[in-house]
């Protein structure tokens, strides 16, 4: 996702490939090297799901349209992010489960978003 900022994500609603509202944006998180959003979980019907943004584009209206089907986002496993990032092993397994690369061929999702204030659970 070429361009996107933090601020735009945050709160977006998020619509699956159909065009249906799969959720809203409740965290994003950074790729460690280039500090661009890479992930982002969202409170879904089944719960908080996390899903890349690399593929992801904005409609007119400022909605987030992923190229996933619901099933797929809301089959995601646990991110389990704890401290305002997503664990490296948890990052390969949600990799694998959208049929994506990481960057660099490994875990990269950084930490905290810089001037963002968290919690010790990550959370603002």
């Amino acid at each position: 996702m070429e361009g996107a900022d933090v601020s735009q994500l945050e709160g977006a609603e998020v619509l699956d490939r159909e065009g249906v509202l799969v959720g809203r944006v409740q965290k994003v998180y950074l790729e460690r090297l280039t500090r661009r959003p890479s992930w982002v979980t969202i409170e879904a019907t089944t719960g908080p799901v996390t899903l890349p943004v690399a593929e992801a584009t904005f409609d007119a209206e400022g909605r987030l349209l992923t190229p996933y089907d619901r099933a797929t986002i809301e089959n995601a496993p646990d991110a389990q992010a704890g401290a305002g990032r997503i664990a490296e092993d948890r990052e390969a397994d949600l990799a694998e489960h959208y049929s994506i690369a990481l960057p660099g061929g490994g875990p990269e999702t950084g930490g905290p978003i810089p001037g963002v204030t968290t919690d010790d659970t990550g959370h603002r």
